[in-house]
């Protein structure tokens, strides 16, 4: 519900946001439910095991927001 109020306000489909977070149950979770990029930061709570291990995975994985800002530039 929250990305629909997103989709609306700045125009964009779900498949052009990414949802960032650092837990699979919540963060990546809404990512699924909304077919939104899902990027998992190994900042906080989930290791890269739990990760890898998980159903549905996250789309990428990063050691922390920096290493996905450098992706987003070289876009």
């Amino acid at each position: 519900r929250m990305l629909v109020g997103i989709e609306h306000r700045y125009q964009v489909k779900s498949s052009q946001i990414a949802v960032v977070g650092d837990r699979i149950y919540t963060d990546l979770q809404l990512a699924y439910n909304a077919k939104a990029l899902g990027v998992l930061v190994l900042t906080g709570e989930t290791s890269l095991d739990v990760a890898e291990k998980s159903d549905p995975r996250p789309d990428i994985i990063v050691d922390d927001l920096g290493k996905f800002g450098e992706m987003l530039l070289q876009i």
